[in-house]
């Protein structure tokens, strides 16, 4: 049986995140510096990977109803909403 998309989209945007946290502790050791470019590209590709999900998922939702296609949409509406929270929490502490 093959995956509903929303579930492969939520997989996806997790092995981002969490490659790019990994990447992020190594990033003084790597010599990177004050450059974060790359570390906001990755978690901006995360947050189009979860609402590409989110989309994919409630367009789904009314062709089949399967437990992994809802896990899928509440997963990645998680991940939106803490990678919202992370944007809200620096802004704040830019102002």
């Amino acid at each position: 049986m093959k995956s509903p998309g929303t579930y492969t989209y939520f997989i996806a945007s997790a092995v981002v995140i969490v490659l790019t946290f990994i990447f992020s502790l190594l990033w003084e050791e790597l010599g990177y510096g004050n450059n974060v470019t790359s570390l906001f590209i990755s978690v901006l590709i995360a947050l189009v990977l979860s609402i590409a999900g989110v989309v994919r998922g409630l367009i789904e939702v009314k062709k089949k109803k399967e437990n992994q296609l809802w896990f899928g949409i509440i997963g990645n509406a998680l991940i939106i909403l803490s990678l919202a929270s992370i944007v809200l929490y620096g802004l704040d502490k830019m102002i």
